[in-house]
């Protein structure tokens, strides 16, 4: 662990000044502002997903077409303009919050602006403390040295741009990260896939339950018998969903909030496991549960299954992300992460076309498909880098 005790005119390193900071309004703030964010791609990717139900018989949905839209934006519903302008209000409100921001420090930094840097940990100091700026004890930064260096303002601002982010490109492909880029993709994929698979399907299974009450008078079976009413039925033509109660969203309620505490119990023992051990954890135990689904019983074990491998997909989706920070320096930081999200979201819109058509062939290859891919991507996670206890570069 690095040392944090720095003298009066010793430079500091970006962790030393940032603890300096402390922890207060600020970082409370900044965690509050960043839950427009959080619900923006939770929204976009996720409201198709409840349309489905109301919208199958008047479209003459069938599960491919579902799979489909689950994995294309799809517009002109005017019945629902009303809930998809709501669902783009967050990328909205978000947009605009974040213009408010500071700039990263680290970036700063790493740029060779270290003045700008020392402004904003000194605003973040007081903010978090209540004392003045100047009262920040932290008087100079290191000057880091990065391969590549993104130059102050000059008379060629957009050609010097353009030529950083393409040898930032280049710099990504080399072998020195290469294998790590690979491997992280590789895990996304995996994560992201297996949990969007089921995650985007979540709202539709739940009405499929709903309506196998309703065509049994109120009684519940394992989980492939109820899944059922989903397979087409070649001896009839008609179309009928119990679109009238709400018990299906109200599922899907029950989801969402046993994410949000998986998400608190998450932060409290991270630091104790360890990104890569929590990443192997939790992959290995959601593809158990994944696999236990096939053999639940009544709705809410059924709810309580999907809760729980939604969160542990989740937690492994996000936590990934954190890897990554480590790994690369930040001038590829950026870069990486958005190549590697490019990547994984071409497996979810692969593993959406997919889903449907292991529905049609019952109940137990979907589960087992989707179990299989969170596992593969917990077998992987053993060949990521230890980070712990590393200085951002």
């Amino acid at each position: 662990m690095e040392h944090t005790q720095i003298g009066d005119n010793e430079p500091a390193t970006f962790e030393q000044a940032v603890r300096k900071t402390g922890f207060g309004k600020f970082n409370i703030t900044l965690m509050a502002l960043t839950f427009f964010g959080i619900c923006s791609p939770m929204f976009e990717t996720t409201n198709m997903s409840y349309i489905f139900a109301s919208a199958q018989c008047d479209l003459d949905l069938s599960l491919q077409d579902k799979g489909y839209l689950n994995s294309m934006v799809y517009a002109e519903l005017h019945s629902w303009n009303i809930f998809l302008f709501v669902t783009g209000l967050c990328p909205f409100i978000a947009g605009t919050i974040f213009t408010f921001l500071s700039e990263s420090p680290k970036f700063l930094m790493t740029s060779g602006k270290n003045e700008k840097a020392l402004k904003v940990l000194q605003k973040v100091y007081s903010k978090n403390t209540g004392n003045s700026p100047e009262s920040y004890p932290v008087k100079e930064l290191v000057q880091e040295k990065e391969v590549i260096e993104l130059t102050d303002v000059d008379p060629k601002p957009k050609v010097k741009i353009i030529n950083g982010g393409i040898s930032n490109i280049g710099l990504l492909f080399k072998s020195k990260y290469i294998l790590k880029f690979a491997l992280i993709s590789a895990i996304q994929v995996t994560f992201m896939a297996s949990l969007n698979m089921l995650r985007l399907w979540t709202p539709q299974l739940f009405q499929a339950l709903e309506d196998y009450k309703v065509v049994n008078n109120g009684s519940t079976s394992d989980l492939c018998t109820m899944l059922s009413v989903l397979r087409p039925n070649p001896m009839t033509d008609s179309c009928s969903s119990n679109v009238a109660k709400p018990d299906a969203y109200f599922h899907s309620m029950i989801v969402a909030a046993v994410g949000v505490v998986s998400y608190i119990l998450t932060g409290s023992v991270i630091h104790k496991l360890g990104k890569k051990n929590l990443l192997i954890l939790t992959a290995l135990l959601g593809a158990l549960i994944c696999f236990s689904l096939i053999y639940s019983r009544g709705i809410v074990i059924t709810i309580l299954l999907i809760s729980l491998f939604t969160s542990c997909g989740n937690i492994c989706s996000n936590v990934i992300l954190s890897v990554i920070v480590d790994v690369f320096p930040t001038s590829l930081r950026a870069l990486a992460l958005s190549s590697v999200m490019m990547i994984a979201r071409v497996g979810v819109v692969s593993g959406n076309i997919f889903f449907p058509m292991l529905l049609e062939q019952g109940c137990h290859p979907p589960f087992l498909v989707v179990a299989g891919i969170i596992g593969v991507g917990g077998i992987l996670c053993f060949f990521l880098p230890n980070t712990e206890n590393t200085a951002l570069k």
